[in-house]
């Protein structure tokens, strides 16, 4: 049977156009399936942050460095941000993916000094015991890199328990860190424990080193004496050590004031890299921005004479509105650590920028990043901020595989590119979603008597203002209770209007 010409070359274009649409999904799945095309990731008009100085850690942060030792640690310090250790967790995954798993360090049960964490563990304390913090320290009580100690009466005990959702990696071997001024054997644990080393660091310091034949569920110890307990570690002889020496509400300055014993201390810990994030807190008040600079800068000065041959990264504060308070100082305190880093020759990290820059907690709020607080990050928002940190430091130093590389991008582009169209939400323009909600306006204390309407005055109260939630006049007030206009009000007291 013919087929004509015209109906020859329709069927032609139909069959074209199906090879066309075939190839196509062919050469996209191939595409997808190259390991290294996945580096061909969709446009983005999200920017890219890298470290400032970045090159002061390659010589020290590299796969040699990394695996031509026993334990690589690195320790970071900062406020409740790193204390909640879910940033920090991120970092250490990424980490332990190429130096295999060192760890978490030293660790403190903040949950017995009024604060949270560590998750996966139960502490309890059986006795006298009293807390210090950076924060809270009235009898001026020395403290350690953790920035909290408990201390313990003589005859108390401390117990802890560990669970699942621990996140530090168990051994057969504990180092207990405390600060006593008796030189003698300070902590006592039961008879499966043996005690195998005992550091004296100075500054009334110590460290012990105690061994058992398995790894413990639960592990507690008594004070032989009054003893400040500042932390414990469970001793590993491999990989990537990450540690977190958060402390919630902490500013640089809190770190600084006992900066003679948190030196003693990191010599003893002999880190490989020294991370500091602060800012957040020191962003809500009027900072001295230069008497700002020289302390910090003094102290990472101090550091570095200390620790030659360790770098140091510094990291800015991120944008927050703590209960929808703008922070006056984040934009002067983030630069002021950018000339810091500048000056001490450290690598800077610019989190904030990298988050978008001001403004840009409005956004995160919006895809579900941040907390009620408008301060603090859930897991997920910790999650792309620990993703931030780990990409910059790798493309910095050249660490980690290009897969992995690229899978650290991927989540950053999907979590952070705007969508088409999507507006930039700016101070002035905060969505009425995200905006914190004012109080629910108080019940008027008033009451009805039969000789007419009281007011039963409220702590702060004043006549004026009283006069003005009643809807009179302050002569009024003054008239009909019989009282002068500086009348010393007291709560409680009853007022006719």
């Amino acid at each position: 049977m013919a087929i004509s010409n015209s109906r020859g070359t329709s069927t032609d274009c139909s069959i074209a156009r199906q090879l066309h649409t075939a190839l196509y999904i062919l050469s996209v799945l191939a595409l997808l399936w190259s390991p290294s095309a996945w580096s061909q990731l969709p446009p983005c008009d999200y920017e890219f942050v890298p470290l400032q100085q970045g090159h002061l850690l390659s010589a020290s942060l590299n796969d040699s460095t990394i695996h031509a030792q026993g334990v690589f640690r690195i320790v970071h310090f900062g406020d409740s941000h790193i204390q909640a250790d879910r940033i920090t967790s991120t970092i250490r995954k990424e980490f332990q993916r190429i130096g295999g798993d060192g760890g978490s360090g030293i660790f403190f049960p903040y949950s017995l000094c009024g604060s949270f964490g560590p998750s996966g563990v139960e502490s309890k304390v059986t006795g006298n015991y009293t807390y210090a913090t950076q924060l809270k320290n009235p009898s001026s009580a020395p403290l350690g890199i953790m920035g909290y100690s408990i201390l313990l009466q003589k005859g108390a005990t401390l117990s802890m328990t560990f669970n699942e959702d621990f996140k530090g990696k168990k051994t057969n071997s504990i180092t207990l860190w405390i600060h006593s001024p008796a030189d003698t054997t300070h902590l006592l644990l039961d008879t499966a424990w043996t005690l195998t080393n005992r550091r004296t660091l100075g500054l009334d310091m110590y460290a012990y080193t105690f061994e058992t034949a398995s790894i413990p569920s639960q592990l507690s110890f008594t004070a032989h004496i009054t003893t400040s307990f500042w932390g414990i570690e469970f001793n590993q002889t491999a990989g990537m050590c990450y540690q977190q020496n958060g402390l919630v509400g902490a500013q640089f300055s809190h770190l600084i004031a006992h900066e003679d014993y948190v030196i003693r201390q990191l010599t003893a810990i002999e880190p490989n890299l020294l991370v500091f994030s602060y800012g957040t807190n020191e962003a809500y008040e009027v900072i001295d921005t230069l008497a700002y600079y020289k302390k910090v800068s003094r102290f990472i000065n101090r550091v570095k004479t200390s620790f030659p041959d360790t770098p140091i990264l510094i990291t800015n504060a991120p944008d927050t509105r703590s209960s929808g308070k703008t922070p006056p100082s984040q934009i002067s305190v983030n630069e002021t650590l950018r000339k810091v880093s500048v000056q001490c020759s450290t690598a800077y990290f610019d989190l904030n920028k990298a988050m978008g820059g001001w403004g840009s907690l409005y956004t995160w709020s919006k895809k579900g990043f941040v907390l009620k607080d408008l301060l603090h990050f859930n897991k997920d928002g910790a999650r792309v901020l620990g993703t931030l940190i780990s990409y910059a430091i790798f493309t910095a130093t050249g660490l980690g595989e290009e897969e992995a590389l690229t899978s650290l991008k991927s989540e950053i582009i999907s979590n952070l590119c705007k969508t088409p169209g999507e507006p930039a939400i700016t101070e002035a323009s905060i969505p009425e979603a995200i905006k914190p909600k004012p109080a629910a306006p108080k019940k008027q204390a008033a009451t009805t008597s039969k000789k007419g309407r009281v007011y039963v005055v409220k702590k702060g109260d004043t006549l004026s203002g009283i006069a003005k939630k009643t809807g009179t006049t302050v002569k009024q007030l003054t008239t009909k209770n019989k009282i002068s206009v500086n009348e010393l009000l007291h709560p409680g007291q009853k007022l006719k209007y």
